[in-house]
């Protein structure tokens, strides 16, 4: 599984579709992270994140946070965990609409 995302985030670099690509190397890092190879599937995920977040895509970027939140949780790194949990909240900020702080009407 991992080699057909690897040769589908490839074919989709090569024809511009980068925001397909950026989903398709993140799911080229599940199958790494289900297969065990998790250092890598956590590489994997964060150069992914990046693409996701060169393309606008919040959604994209905010589901490579929670994958690389949990290899953190999985592999007890607190510090780095705290720091991805940071990011969601962020992320998940950027969604939410502002609240309205006048009160006059």
């Amino acid at each position: 599984a991992a080699a057909a995302a690897q040769r589908c985030v490839h074919a989709l670099t090569a024809l511009g579709q980068r925001a397909a690509a950026a989903a398709a190397r993140r799911a080229w890092g599940d199958a790494l992270a289900l297969g065990g190879s998790w250092a890598e599937a956590e590489r994997t995920y964060a150069l992914a994140l990046r693409e996701h977040a060169r393309v606008a895509d919040l959604r994209g970027a905010r589901r490579c946070l929670t994958r690389l939140l949990d290899l953190n949780r999985a592999g007890d790194d607190t510090a780095r965990a705290l720091e991805l949990l940071v990011l969601l909240d962020a992320l998940d900020a950027e969604d939410r609409p502002e609240e309205s702080t006048d009160t006059a009407r």
